[in-house]
């Protein structure tokens, strides 16, 4: 598909579960004045374009000058993220990892750490679930987590340690962590238990964790929605329906830590007790 390494093909004897084929940019910009759908969806970057179709199709075109590595990551990213929207599920930017009995789904802004934090939760052997695109199935009582693929995307392997045990190599001058995978007996799905908002502590301020509730839970959420801001504005009403249905659903709580090390150990029991919370007590 053009992309290899960094998207490698579908090993021999699997299917492929959706294909990703590489095109003309030219074409693609005479196309951009067709009007969007939920199964047409287009997204556009400097120098790169992506058109997401049916929840199978990715059409992705890009100029010459622009490296193949820095393509992979809208299609692993976005592009996958509308194809998942596209086939009915509700697609968070968060990590996940299994905490305690339950599963952690962990959301932050981009850089703040919620990579980071799953594989060092991963580190301690906590089951690592997914990285960077959070897949949760709506349909059932209550919300599933599809795991993902035993993958991390972090900046700097440094910060903690027993990261080397988990194994790691360099792509476009990021490390790219693969921590394993718990198997669960119900196969590739997980009830979610909790959503995490991980941010950084105001100056002088410690470890914190606190319950969100009512309007300040679905704004959490919307703001992880991985899905809205692809979708045509025809679609995005459904979007924040599925936020508020989720909120609903889950205990939503803060996590406001120091970025440094010194404070690891308080940030893993902060997770385990967030873990733990019963929701009628959650303060």
């Amino acid at each position: 598909m053009g992309l290899a390494p960094y998207l490698p093909d579908a090993p021999d004897g699997i299917a492929a579960d959706a294909t990703v084929v590489t095109g003309d940019r030219a074409a693609a910009r005479a196309a951009a004045g067709e009007a969007a759908t939920l199964q047409h969806v287009r997204l556009a970057w400097r120098g790169i374009t992506i058109d997401a179709h049916d929840g199978v199709r990715l059409e992705v075109a890009y100029d010459a000058d622009v490296p193949a590595g820095r393509v992979a990551p809208y299609v692993s990213g976005p592009g996958m993220a509308a194809l998942l929207v596209q086939r009915g599920y509700f697609v968070l930017h968060a990590s996940a990892v299994h905490v305690d009995g339950a599963t952690v789904a962990i959301t932050a802004d981009s850089g703040v750490g919620k990579s980071t934090l799953a594989v060092l939760l991963a580190a301690c052997g906590m089951p690592y679930l997914a990285d960077d695109l959070l897949v949760i199935d709506m349909t059932t009582p209550v919300p599933m987590l599809v795991i993902g693929p035993p993958h991390a995307k972090i900046a700097d392997v440094g910060l903690a340690p027993g990261w080397d045990a988990l194994g790691r190599e360099a792509i476009e001058g990021r490390w790219v962590m693969r921590p394993s995978v718990h198997a669960f007996d119900d196969g590739d799905r997980v009830p979610l238990g909790r959503l995490c908002v991980l941010e950084d502590a105001p100056v002088g301020q410690g470890v914190t964790l606190e319950r969100l509730s009512g309007a300040a839970a679905v704004v959490a959420v919307t703001g992880a929605d991985f899905g809205a801001p692809l979708l045509p504005p025809a679609s995005r009403g459904a979007q924040l329906r599925r936020a508020r249905q989720l909120a609903a659903a889950i205990p939503i709580v803060r996590l406001r830590r120091p970025r440094r090390l010194d404070v690891a150990n308080e940030v893993v029991d902060a997770l385990r007790a967030a873990a733990g919370f019963d929701a009628r007590r959650l303060v």
